[in-house]
């Protein structure tokens, strides 16, 4: 049957799927042999052969024929759990392979021209394969039979399977669909065969890669397990041997927290938090959760952290559009009339706003005028007022003073003590976590040319948190929808490195 999908489960012979806590020999196979779109590849009947094989040698068998994007959807994330249970895994794919600079896919049959953007959909990703065969390290093998023909479906791919990029402990068996047909029957099968011996034998065009044991068979001659080792020792090694530089790892934790797993830190050092945030990471998106990473599992958290940076600073562009349309608009309406009133009407809504300097620089100029024409005891009674800076002493200069040339300032100040805009003991909080953090005067410098960058107006960058400092980190935090502080928590931070991340 045209895209009819073909099961033989050994270990569900009673409809009973395998716990994914138990070890269980697994085979995935995918052979697409019919395209509607493209020139139709032979061999998938040659694949499909290998079942009786595999059952033999005791594999439970899933098989898909010419698959299509809508079974791939519905069947595949079902069978994850299984794929990376403990065990010996092998996949088996053959069709139409394509490649871009970052993975290579088994095109699906129903697939016509995909780009960028759907091949996720039509296109059967060979890096998830090799992610969930690192599962199983020195237990696991990917064979990849491609067809000859180009399907030339162009939009940046091209015809080939990605090898450089082979997981620790996966081994890797590529060619045509006759000899990888022929290693899979006679070497990897066969009991007590070593696949290192096997390469000199090989069948034409056929050629093996990745693991390779120098005296180990992938299956031993006494039916035992490969290799029975500690995932958790695979994974690190695994890790290990990417060779992360800190800057990599800064990059990574920067990326997880995006993606709302916190590391506690974007410090280039992967402590506890860091590998359990890996960990989460892994178990969201149904890979093994080791709490240590594969290539192919650092290229898609970079890739999911960009899409989510974009939706990030499209959101803070939204917000910070809308409220400055409602501060120009308020501003016509109190503080442009220069009046006392009207700018500290405006000041009251919008301490951080458009106009929030002009309308300081006149309110102290408007201050400096009524202090030359006060009486000395009043001014001395307000400078005291306003050096302790406390809704009481002002309360206390109103009561001396209550129709005072200051009454008015004094009001203004009660009332935003009274009613500030993030609780204080929000504040002190942020406060602490800043002091915390430890800035030098680099990162501050970092910080300074990225508010800069943004036109948040943060003053000279030189690394010293100014007022102006200040009331930029409250204008990037309003628009993130982030407390206003105008302190830089780690929240902050990493907004502020998603702002930095181009699209």
């Amino acid at each position: 049957m045209r895209n009819s999908i073909i099961r033989w489960v050994l270990a569900s012979a009673m409809g009973l799927a395998a716990p994914a806590a138990l070890a269980e020999d697994l085979a995935l196979i995918v052979a697409n042999g019919i395209y509607d779109f493209h020139d139709n590849p032979r061999g998938g009947r040659a694949v499909l052969s290998l079942v009786p094989d595999l059952e033999v040698a005791g594999y439970s068998v899933v098989a898909f024929r010419n698959l299509d994007s809508a079974t791939m959807l519905a069947e595949l994330p079902g069978l994850r759990k299984r794929l990376i249970s403990p065990g010996r895994k092998i996949f088996i794919v053959a069709g139409h392979v394509l490649r871009d600079p970052r993975d290579s896919w088994l095109l699906l049959s129903d697939a016509e021209r995909p780009d960028g953007f759907s091949m996720g959909r039509f296109g059967l990703s060979l890096g998830e394969l090799k992610d969930l065969a690192s599962s199983n390290q020195g237990a696991a093998l990917l064979a990849v039979s491609e067809s000859p023909t180009d399907p030339k479906v162009g939009n940046g791919f091209r015809k080939g399977f990605i090898t450089f990029d082979i997981p620790q402990g996966v081994t890797v068996v590529t060619g045509g669909v006759p000899g990888v047909v022929q290693v899979i029957r006679e070497d990897v099968l066969q009991p007590g065969r070593v696949l290192r011996d096997a390469r000199g034998d090989l069948p034409d065009g056929v050629r093996i890669s990745g693991f390779l044991p120098r005296a180990t068979a992938f299956t031993p001659a006494d039916g035992s397990p490969p290799f029975p080792p500690n995932p958790q020792d695979q994974a690190r090694l695994s890790e290990e041997a990417l060779g992360l530089t800190r800057d990599q790892r800064r990059d990574i934790q920067q990326a997880l927290t995006l993606l709302g797993f916190d590391t506690r830190g974007v410090d280039g050092i992967f402590g506890n938090r860091s590998r359990q945030a890996i960990a989460d990471w892994q178990a969201s998106v149904g890979v093994g959760p080791t709490g240590y990473l594969t290539a192919n599992q650092i290229v898609r958290i970079e890739a999911l952290a960009a899409q989510r940076a974009a939706v990030l600073r499209a959101e803070a562009d939204r917000r910070r559009r809308a409220e400055e349309r409602r501060d120009r608009a308020y501003w016509d309406q109190t503080g442009a009339n220069g009046t006392e009133a009207g700018l500290r009407q405006y000041l009251a809504r919008y301490p951080d706003g458009l106009f929030s300097n002009g309308a300081e620089a006149q309110l102290r100029e408007i201050e400096r005028a009524k202090r030359r024409a006060a009486r000395a005891e009043e001014r001395v009674a307000w400078d005291e007022a306003v050096m302790q800076g406390t809704v009481l002493s002002y309360r206390q200069y109103l009561r001396q003073y209550p129709n005072g040339r200051f009454a008015q300032e004094a009001r203004a100040r009660i009332a935003s003590l009274s009613n500030p805009e993030t609780p204080p003991e929000v504040v002190a909080a942020a406060k602490q976590e800043e002091a915390q953090l430890g800035l030098n005067t680099f990162r501050r410098q970092l910080i300074e040319g990225q508010l800069r960058s943004l036109n948040l107006e943060p003053g000279r960058v030189d690394g010293k948190f100014t007022g102006e400092t200040r009331r930029a980190l409250r204008r990037f935090q309003r628009a993130n929808n982030l407390a206003v502080t105008g302190y830089v928590t780690r929240n902050t931070i990493v907004r502020l490195l998603a702002s930095a991340v181009q699209p």
